[in-house]
C-alpha cells in the first residue's frame, strides 16, 4: 500500500535510563546541556518509485546534567521532499538521560533524482544548537530504458541502409510487461524477435537492431513509442537521421531520322483464328500505309510453325515484290489445329528470335541498329510451360538493348485468359487490344494499325544506367523540361523512363538527370 505524501501516525518513544546522580553542576554557572542523535545515519536502501514508504529511526538523547530542549526537527536538503517525519514534532524538554525515538519515512516521487541526499537538523537550547542526521537512499523507477537514446544514425546515402543496436533494460526492482512498439515508420525500422507480451525481470534487457534506410535526401526524425506497464507507461526512444544524394548523372539519346524497325507477327493458326487471320491480312495495308510515314527502313516476318521460321512470308522489306501477297500467305499458311506452339505464341516469337543467327532459318532479320517489335494474335490463353518474363528477357537478351523491344498483343481479355499476353506486353510496354472487340476500338481499326505502326518506330523507353532515387529525375527533350504529369512514367522493373503519350519523334533529343541510388555502402 502506498502512504500519502502528509503526514502519518507514528509514536514517540521516551526512553526509561537511568539518571546520573545528582550533584552540583560544575560551577552551577554554566548548563551543562547536552544531546547526542544514533545513529547519525539513515540507510533507507533502493526503493521502487511508487512503492510503499520505508520507515527508518534515530534516537535523540540529553547527555548533560541540566534538561535539554528539542526545539524543532526540520527535513532539509534538494531532496527533502522525498523524506518525511511520520509525526509533526512539537517542541520536547529531555531530563538528562531521557531520550525520544524519531521516525521518518522514505517516499521517493516520480520527479526525484536517482540518489536521494538530505539532513534531518535536531534544533535544540544547547550549545552548539543544530545536530545533524544524514538521510540517504535510492530511488529506482519502475521504468524501462534504451540505450542509446536518442539513436542518431551517421549519414547514410540514399540506397545504404546504416544499423545500430538498442538495448531495452528493466532498470526497476519489479518485472515490467511490454505490450506492444508502436510508431516508427519507413526510413526508419526496427527489427525485433517478438517484443509483444514481453516479459522483462529487474535487470533484464532485450537488444533490439534499429535501422535507417533513406529514400530521399535530408534530415528525418521519429519516436519509437514501447508500451509497457511501466512507471511512466510509454518508452519513447527518438531516432535522427540524414539522407546523402550521390552525385548527379546525365544521359542522353538522339532519335535516329528514317528508324530501322523490325516486325514479327506471331499468329495462332487455330481454326477458330481463320476470320480474326482474314481480317489481319486485309489490315496490312493500312498499317504499313502508316509505317512508311515514319520510316522506309522496315522489315516484316510472319511466323505460325512451332520452328519459329518464316516459311511463307519470308522477311518482307518495301523493296519486296508484292509484299502485301506474301504477308497474306504467311498468315494464311502454317500451324495446326492441335498442341505444339500454336497457342503459345510468347514462346513462339522466342524461339523465332533465336534463330536469326546466320545460318539459321530467320538470318538477317534482327539487326542491331533497329527496333524489334512482336505483335502476337490470338483467341486462347497463352499456354506455355515457360515463365513470361524468362522468354521476354531471352528476346531482350538477344537483341541486347530493352529500350529497343516491344511485345504488343491482340487477344482475348476476358477475365484471366489473356493475362501471360498482357504481362509480356507491360514489361516491355507494348499495346494490348481486346481481339473479341469488333465495333468501339476495333483492333484492326485505321487509328489501331496506325498505333500498331507509331509503337513499331517509336522509341518511348529509355533505360538508364543505374537505379536513381525516385524525385530526382529530370526529363528534358530539345532542352525543354518534360515533367511526369506531361505523359512519363518510372518503371521500376525495367529501370527505364517510360513515355506514354508526346513521346520523342526522329531528331529529338532526350536528356534524363538523376541522382543514382548508392549500391557501395560501407
Amino acid at each position: 500500500m502506498k502512504w500519502p505524501l502528509f503526514v502519518l501516525l507514528a509514536s514517540t518513544t521516551l526512553a526509561c535510563r537511568t539518571k546520573p546522580e545528582p550533584g552540583p553542576s560544575p560551577g552551577h554557572m554554566v548548563p551543562d546541556i547536552n544531546i547526542e542523535a544514533f545513529p547519525s545515519v539513515l540507510d533507507f536502501g533502493v526503493v521502487n518509485i511508487g512503492d510503499d514508504p520505508v520507515v527508518r529511526t534515530f534516537t535523540i538523547t540529553s547527555v548533560g546534567y541540566d534538561p535539554a530542549t528539542i526545539l524543532a526537527i526540520d527535513i532539509q536538503g534538494l531532496d527533502a521532499r522525498s523524506f518525511l517525519l511520520m509525526r509533526s514534532f512539537e517542541e520536547t524538554i529531555l531530563e538528562s538521560g531521557d531520550s525520544i525515538d524519531i521516525e521518518i519515512a522514505f517516499i521517493p516521487t516520480e520527479t526525484m533524482n536517482e540518489e536521494e541526499f538530505t539532513q534531518a537538523v535536531i534544533f535544540s537550547d544547547t550549545y552548539e544548537g543544530t545536530f545533524p542526521v544524514t538521510l540517504f537512499g535510492q530511488a529506482l523507477p519502475k521504468d524501462l530504458k534504451a540505450t542509446p537514446n536518442p539513436v542518431v544514425f551517421e549519414d547514410t546515402y540514399v540506397g545504404c541502409t546504416t544499423s545500430t543496436d538498442v538495448v531495452v533494460e528493466n532498470i526497476g526492482l519489479e518485472d515490467i510487461q511490454v505490450s506492444e512498439m508502436i510508431g516508427l515508420d519507413a526510413p526508419f525500422s526496427v527489427q525485433e524477435s517478438d517484443m509483444t507480451d514481453l516479459l522483462l525481470a529487474p535487470g533484464d534487457s532485450v537488444e533490439l537492431t534499429a535501422e535507417f534506410q533513406p529514400l530521399s535526401d535530408g534530415q528525418f526524425r521519429d519516436d519509437l513509442e514501447i508500451n509497457s506497464n511501466a512507471q511512466e507507461g510509454l518508452t519513447v526512444v527518438n531516432m535522427e537521421g540524414v539522407g546523402l544524394l550521390l552525385e548527379q548523372l546525365q544521359q542522353e539519346w538522339t532519335e535516329p531520322t528514317n528508324s530501322p524497325t523490325d516486325i514479327l507477327f506471331a499468329l495462332d493458326r487455330t481454326g477458330s483464328m481463320q476470320n480474326d487471320l482474314n481480317i489481319l491480312a486485309a489490315s496490312f495495308d493500312t498499317f504499313i500505309t502508316e509505317l512508311s510515314t515514319h520510316t522506309d527502313d522496315w522489315q516484316v516476318m510472319v511466323v505460325t510453325d512451332d520452328d519459329g521460321c518464316s516459311n511463307y512470308s519470308g522477311i518482307l522489306t518495301p523493296n519486296t515484290p508484292n509484299y502485301q501477297d506474301l504477308f497474306t500467305a504467311g498468315v494464311s499458311n502454317g500451324g495446326s489445329n492441335y498442341g505444339g506452339l500454336s497457342e503459345s505464341l510468347i514462346e513462339m516469337a522466342q524461339v523465332a528470335i533465336n534463330n536469326t543467327d546466320a545460318g539459321e532459318c530467320n538470318a538477317g532479320f534482327l539487326r542491331d541498329n533497329a527496333m524489334l517489335h512482336v505483335i502476337m494474335v490470338s483467341d486462347e490463353p497463352e499456354q506455355s510451360n515457360l515463365a513470361v518474363s524468362d522468354m521476354v528477357n531471352d528476346i531482350i537478351a538477344k537483341k541486347g538493348n530493352a529500350d529497343r523491344v516491344t511485345m504488343s498483343a491482340i487477344c482475348d481479355r476476358n477475365v484471366g485468359l489473356g493475362d501471360r499476353y498482357e504481362e509480356a506486353v507491360t514489361m516491355t510496354d507494348g499495346l494490348v487490344f481486346d481481339i473479341n472487340n469488333a465495333t468501339s476500338n476495333n483492333w484492326a481499326a485505321t487509328t489501331s494499325m496506325e498505333l500498331f505502326a507509331d509503337e513499331s518506330v517509336v522509341h518511348d523507353q529509355y533505360t538508364l544506367d543505374q537505379e536513381p532515387v525516385q524525385g530526382t529525375m529530370v526529363v528534358t527533350v530539345n532542352g525543354t523540361q518534360v515533367s511526369a504529369e506531361s505523359g512519363w512514367h518510372y518503371d521500376t522493373a525495367g529501370q527505364a523512363v517510360i513515355f506514354d503519350a508526346n513521346a520523342p519523334s526522329e531528331g529529338d533529343v532526350t536528356t534524363i538527370q538523376y541522382n543514382p541510388l548508392a549500391t557501395e555502402c560501407e
